[in-house]
């Protein structure tokens, strides 16, 4: 290469290699999850979600929010949202959602936040259904005339419900209703027409105090829960005499499938230990599915009558060789469920379910009769439980970032 030619290909080389160092930088500090952390934001960070996972929730908030003060990541946005509508604050969370996005997150967690933003949006107007109950009234009532004109008309006051306008001192317009709805018109001092209050040229609305709340039933999509079982009595479970009674757990998935008409699918595993004697326990292990349906009986109170299909295994404990035993049978409860204000909460108390066995069938050498289990039998219990609803796709549940 000629002598002159080599400082200008310096030149050239240098100016390249500075512009893709440039090229790079502006690449990482765009490409969301590859800009370099706040060490301190992210220690912030991190005890936040130590405090969230200690249900400190109001002091994950503060921690959250100082992470965003040193670094406004995507992440820190996200787990303050998520923190924010643990304590109930859902105007702030979905603030906080919504900042997400101008922080450049990642697809991944763009498609939780939008999900954790519905979740909220769906409670937030849950709480406002119920609000708007208990605290709509009527209109504030008559308007008052303006005054009288001197040889005009003088405009009666605007009524604030339905109320009726002011009386006009000359040929006085009445004033107007809740609506686009124009008052009839007074005659020399006479009492001016009450407003309208339709919408102009539509059909009249509803108001607002007169509109029924949101059903709460209508805005989750699955659930899941347990409850504990008393078993009052038996009938021919393994007995040929006495009635037995014990305690049992189940724990059950709800999916709705019309929430509109308040129709369900459960599915559900039950562990039920009954007792005659310390001598003489017998285990039951129920696997099934059922049909339920929600019926409202009142505000956040609803019947829930479920029938249902199960497959058991069955072991006594006096059978001295250890040997199971199979059953299949149904099972129908009457069940009455408390929706906690929010709707994120089930409160059930069942009055009364039955679990109902055909004869059993050896899986072993013993025959059935040798245990009592050669006849149908029935349980019956009383239960309490509860269940945390959804309002998102069946899938994993939301993890801080």
């Amino acid at each position: 290469m000629p002598t002159s030619l080599l400082p200008r290909f310096t030149l050239l080389s240098t100016r390249r290699a500075a512009l893709a160092a440039a090229l790079l930088g502006a690449l990482l500090v765009s490409t969301p999850g590859l800009a370099a952390t706040n060490p301190a934001a992210e220690r912030l960070n991190d005890e936040g979600k130590a405090l969230f996972k200690a249900s400190d929730f109001a002091g994950a908030v503060e921690k959250f929010n100082a992470a965003i003060v040193l670094a406004p990541d995507a992440r820190y946005y996200f787990n303050l949202c998520v923190a924010l509508d643990r304590t109930g604050r859902l105007e702030e969370s979905l603030q906080a959602c919504d900042e997400v996005y101008a922080h450049q997150p990642t697809d991944d967690l763009k498609g939780k936040t939008g999900q954790k933003a519905a979740e909220v949006r769906a409670r937030k107007r849950q709480q406002e259904a119920s609000a708007a109950a208990g605290g709509a009234g009527a209109g504030d009532g008559a308007g008052a005339g303006d005054g009288a004109g001197a040889d005009g008309a003088g405009a009666g006051g605007a009524g604030d419900g339905a109320g009726a306008g002011g009386a006009g001192d000359g040929a006085g317009a009445g004033g107007a209703g809740d609506g686009a709805g124009a008052g009839g018109a007074g005659a020399g001092t006479g009492a001016a027409g009450a407003g309208g209050t339709g919408p102009a040229g539509g059909t009249a609305a509803t108001p607002p105090a007169l509109e029924e709340p949101a059903d709460p039933n209508s805005a989750y999509k699955w659930s899941a829960g347990a409850a504990v079982t008393a078993v009052v009595s038996t009938v021919g479970v393994a007995s040929d005499d006495d009635a037995r009674s014990g305690i049992g757990l189940k724990l059950h998935a709800d999916l709705m499938l019309a929430p509109s008409a308040g129709l369900g699918l459960q599915g559900y595993v039950n562990f039920t230990f009954l007792d005659r004697d310390m001598m003489d326990p017998l285990s039951i292990f129920d696997f099934g599915a059922a049909a339920f349906i929600h019926r409202r009986l009142a505000h956040n109170l609803y019947l829930r009558p479920l029938a249902g299909l199960h497959f058991s295994g069955i072991q006594p404990g006096s059978n001295m060789y250890g040997e199971s035993f199979s059953s299949a049978g149904l099972r129908l409860e009457v069940a009455l469920d408390w929706v906690i204000p929010g709707g994120a909460y089930v409160l059930s108390f069942v009055p009364a379910s039955l679990d109902i066995y055909a004869a059993a069938t050896a899986t072993g050498s013993v025959e059935p009769r040798a245990v009592y289990l050669d006849k149908p039998g029935v349980t019956i219990g009383i239960s309490i439980g509860l269940q945390r609803r959804f309002t998102g796709e069946l899938g994993p549940l939301f993890v801080l970032e």
